[in-house]
């Protein structure tokens, strides 16, 4: 017999928490696939002048992303109850030790 469900049911502040956090996230995200998406062509040789301009655009626009969703997620961190800020921040350190490895990777 398996064990029964022990996964503690969000709170509604925890909800909202988590949803503002995705919606920070999806702008970056949306303009990192699209820059990849982009840079597959160039790897094939198949980019033409417009792709390689929206290449800077995207990078451009991926930073000024990246900018804005730092500044928004220390607001939220802010925000946040004193144990919420400890358990945010240690999520936020362990993304940030991740994607340092990931771009180590290439």
């Amino acid at each position: 017999m398996y064990p029964a469900e022990t996964r503690a049911v969000m709170t509604d502040a925890e909800r909202e928490q988590q949803a503002r956090l995705a919606a920070l996230a999806a702008r970056p995200v949306a303009a990192e696939l699209a820059l990849q998406a982009l840079m597959v062509k160039v790897d094939a040789g198949d980019a033409t002048a417009d792709d390689e301009e929206r290449i800077f655009a995207l990078q451009d626009a991926l930073q000024t992303a990246a900018d804005d969703s730092d500044a928004a997620a220390a607001g939220v961190l802010a925000a946040a109850s004193p144990a919420a800020q400890t358990d945010m921040a240690q999520q936020f350190e362990a993304v940030g030790r991740d994607q340092a490895v990931l771009a180590g990777l290439d």
